[in-house]
């Protein structure tokens, strides 16, 4: 089975194909590096990170978590509750892979010839009678 240790963002997450964790909100495109790999018979080591193993993630879902903060003193009415939400969103792990060389086309941009505008002839103007 194949896994790897992936940093996205600001966490390290041990995934597998697959896998959907939580983790706090963050730009949208998430910038992966494979920081571990193994592909169950052989370890790859990054230092710091592998150039040629990437890991593909989607966002699942976005949302916020509600944390409830609860204070108690006993013996004297004391109660509070305070509360906190913090932006998460749900990552999916996609692929874990061999990096796949992306090709760029080169497109041949030829410059077309545009016909030269031709310019319109200028009208004389008539010559004004004399008045008499």
């Amino acid at each position: 089975m194949a896994f790897a240790i992936v940093k996205i963002g600001n966490i390290q997450v041990l995934a597998e194909e697959g896998d959907v964790f939580k983790m706090i909100k963050q730009d949208e495109p998430l910038k992966t590096e494979v920081l571990l790999y193994s592909d169950g018979q052989s370890t790859k080591i990054g230092e710091p990170v592998l150039k040629d193993v990437k890991a593909k993630v989607s966002i699942v879902e976005e949302g916020f978590e509600k944390t409830r903060i609860g204070r108690f003193k006993a013996k004297s009415r004391y109660r509070r509750i305070k509360g906190h939400k913090q932006p998460i969103m749900m990552v999916k792990v996609e692929k874990i892979g061999k990096a796949e060389k992306e090709v760029k086309e080169e497109s041949v941009v030829v410059a077309k010839a545009k016909p030269a505008k031709k310019k319109a002839p200028v009208k004389k103007a008539a010559a004004k009678k004399e008045a008499k």
